[in-house]
C-alpha cells in the first residue's frame, strides 16, 4: 500500500498526467526516455510515434515531473494509474 505522501501525489495528478502515464505504460513500455524523445522529435518536425496534440512542451515538462515522482518513491506510476 502506498504511503500517505504517495497517495496524496497520486490523488492530485491531473488528467493530462494520467494520460501521459498510461501512454508511457502502454506504448513505451514504461520508458520515459523513449516518450520524451518522441515528443521532442515531434516538436522538431522529425518522424514521431504518438500524437498528443499541440501541448508538447507542457507534456515534456510533465514527463520530467512524473519521472521525478517515480524516482522519489521507487515506483512505476503505470502500476497505480489507470484511465
Amino acid at each position: 500500500m502506498p504511503d500517505e505522501e504517495l497517495e496524496s501525489v497520486l490523488k492530485n495528478l491531473s488528467e493530462q498526467d494520467r494520460v501521459l502515464i498510461v501512454c508511457n505504460y502502454q506504448i513505451y513500455d514504461d520508458n520515459w526516455d523513449a516518450m520524451e524523445k518522441d515528443l521532442k522529435d515531434r516538436l522538431e518536425g522529425r518522424p514521431y510515434v504518438l500524437k498528443l496534440g499541440e501541448r508538447i512542451r507542457e507534456d515534456i515538462e510533465r514527463v520530467l515531473r512524473l519521472r521525478k515522482i517515480e524516482d522519489k518513491f521507487g515506483i512505476k506510476l503505470g502500476n497505480y494509474v489507470k484511465i
